[in-house]
């Protein structure tokens, strides 16, 4: 069943802090981790304090009834060389791109239906693009789902579909540009225009062969 939103309770002795205040996150701001950042601040303030898994812009895409499991995998690898007597000497450490696992629900009578909930899940196992996962604690930017399976089970109801989703980060690569280098044929090149090629002239080709270009 869909969360049912809690009103906004003032701060004061004897009152306990509902978990799941709408306006929580949003007041406390945006969390952001070393291995999970968001796009953009317009995405952060668009689904803070929500699950929901939304696109480069923050339109959102799934919002799942519920989420029944979060599973986060990050790891780092540490480079060593060898030296003399056996001896081993480590000199850097790379982060690898984070696994995220997922299982959502959805029974069809929340924000979404079950054909459009799964028409998603299929859309996005397809494509290439990146998209955000935003939980009430952090955000995980620049992932992409790379496989999902579903079930539904009779002690869940036969409407209620389970999906398991995995998601991997995608590393963005940026491309060098040198434009002041040392020397001319170092530089990238530059387009200046269309090109036409003709054919030359008789008298030019007589020329071009007798300078060993044709």
């Amino acid at each position: 069943m869909p969360l049912i939103p809690y009103p906004n309770v003032p701060n004061v002795a004897g009152v306990p802090q509902l978990q799941r205040n709408p306006n929580r996150a949003a007041a406390a701001g945006a969390v952001s981790t070393s291995s999970a950042t968001a796009t953009s601040s317009s995405v952060q303030s668009k689904v803070a304090g929500s699950w929901q898994i939304v696109d480069s812009l923050g339109a959102t895409m799934i919002t799942p009834d519920s989420v029944l499991q979060l599973e986060y995998r990050g790891e780092s690898r540490i480079s060593s060389a060898p030296m003399e007597q056996g001896a081993f000497a480590s000199y850097n450490k790379i982060a690898s791109p984070y696994d995220l696992r997922l299982v959502i629900t959805c029974g069809g009578n929340g924000v979404m239906s079950r054909d459009e909930f799964l028409s998603t899940l299929n859309a996005l196992a397809n494509s290439t693009a990146l998209c955000t996962v935003v939980t009430p604690d952090a955000i995980f930017a620049d992932c992409n789902l790379a496989s999902f399976d579903y079930r539904r089970q009779a002690n869940n109801g036969a409407t209620l579909i389970i999906a398991d989703c995995f998601f991997q980060e995608i590393r963005q690569t940026a491309s060098a540009g040198y434009t002041n280098t040392k020397q001319v044929s170092g530089a990238d090149p530059i387009k200046r225009g269309s090109v036409s090629p003709v054919t030359p002239s008789s008298t030019d080709a007589s020329k071009l062969s007798i300078k060993g270009v044709m």
